[in-house]
């Protein structure tokens, strides 16, 4: 309010109690999330995004902000979330927190709800441990302990290195026998298909003789609409839980996320083999150069003990 009076631009309307009651976070944050229950329903958003917001507000904001006027939220209020709130947290998760809700307020200024948007607390450094990758060696020893009618789609996303996702969305007639390739089309957002990729386009990937091969025997007796991987339990196609749960973590002691073993584990060896940045980011489906390049210093890790063992060599010369 004193803001408002200062700048000139003080309405009296908008601090009656029925605007004040309508001004408070906890129900401005429940029509943003409407909005974006909406846009999950148009396909303009992926249901899992639009509960990780809902889970934020769950379990961050609401305590902190809910009986906030949205207009009174400055960044001293954000600062005091930021430091107290988000205690203990990792610095990935507190800035995921906060994009999130700097998204909510971006929202807030669009639909002139608030006048300003609020300076947020910048988070730095990054304490998120980097992940692991499978060599092609592990991933083979990793298919033998899988039982024998689950093998066909786990290896089929080590050969192809696609989100579980769009594997557990594949079709018969997403496979081009004369390429060999696969049209990634559509994909998994929680436990709904969704029309169209991460990226929003479809991306076509040539398929290595034992994809191709996998593909071929899954698609035998299959009309082209039908799930290219059926589950033998279920006698449906699979969910990407069920892949990364049921079968990855149930059957082999490996220490590393489903995630990990097939998809980044495609791409690093990719890199270590000697592929280009580019290219790897057309098979992979990445929308900007910069998340290949995130799988780099894997790659760099191996060139160490090439370069220690010079260092030895020239030392004993």
């Amino acid at each position: 309010m004193n803001i408002e009076i200062k700048k000139g631009i003080f309405k009296v309307d908008n601090w009656k109690y029925e605007s004040l009651k309508d001004m408070l976070f906890e129900n401005q944050v429940e029509s943003w999330l409407e909005e974006k229950r909406l846009e999950v329903e148009r396909e303009e958003l992926a249901y899992e995004t639009y509960r990780v917001y809902e889970s934020y507000n769950r379990n961050h904001w609401q305590d902190f902000f809910g009986k906030y006027d949205v207009r009174d939220i400055k960044y001293a209020q954000i600062k005091e979330f930021a430091r107290f709130k988000m205690e203990g947290k990792s610095k990935k998760m507190k800035r995921n927190i906060l994009h999130a809700l700097h998204t909510f307020f971006v929202w807030c200024k669009k639909n002139e709800v608030i006048k300003e948007m609020p300076e947020f607390e910048v988070i730095k450094g990054n304490d998120a441990k980097p992940r692991k990758a499978l060599d092609y060696t592990s991933q083979r020893t990793a298919i033998g302990l899988i039982p024998l009618e689950y093998r066909d789609v786990v290896e089929f996303a080590f050969e192809t290195g696609v989100r579980v996702g769009e594997l557990c969305a594949l079709k018969v007639f997403d496979i081009n026998p004369d390429i060999p390739g696969l049209v990634v089309r559509r994909t998994y957002s929680g436990h709904r298909i969704k029309n169209n990729t991460k990226t929003n386009e479809n991306r076509l990937i040539p398929l290595s003789d034992k994809a191709f091969f996998i593909a071929q025997r899954n698609m035998k007796d299959k009309t082209p609409e039908q799930w290219l991987f059926i589950n033998p339990s279920t006698q449906r196609g699979y969910m990407p839980d069920y892949i990364s749960k049921k079968i990855w973590r149930k059957y082999t002691d490996i220490p590393l996320t489903f995630y990990e073993a097939s998809r980044h584990s495609f791409c690093t060896q990719l890199l270590e083999n000697g592929v280009d940045l580019k290219t790897v980011q057309l098979l992979m489906g990445h929308r900007e150069l910069r998340s290949t390049e995130a799988y780099t210093h894997i790659a760099i890790q191996k060139l160490l003990p090439y370069v220690n063992k010079r260092g030895k060599e020239l030392k004993n010369a």
